[in-house]
């Protein structure tokens, strides 16, 4: 079965180059290096998370209670509810 067949699949927002925080920003972002060891949601620190200003709407990006994120780039491979 393909999680397709089970689950919307979505990805994240694709921002153009580097994330730019901005302290007064309305949307805080979670970005891999906030995944510490193997993706363990417990150990993201949401306070410490970047904030940007969004000037859009964000709902679809936004995470929701039952979301899993699935790491689809880099060394580290793994998904984190």
């Amino acid at each position: 079965m393909k999680v397709s067949q089970i689950a919307d699949i979505s990805a994240g927002y694709q921002f153009r180059g580097r994330v730019q925080p901005d302290a007064s920003g309305n949307v805080a972002v979670l970005q891999v290096k906030d995944l510490k060891g193997d993706g363990d949601p417990s150990q993201i620190d949401r306070t410490a998370l970047a904030t940007v200003a969004f000037e859009k709407d964000p709902s679809r990006y936004m995470l929701a209670p039952g979301d899993v994120l699935f790491l689809s780039r880099g060394h580290r491979v793994y998904a984190t509810a």
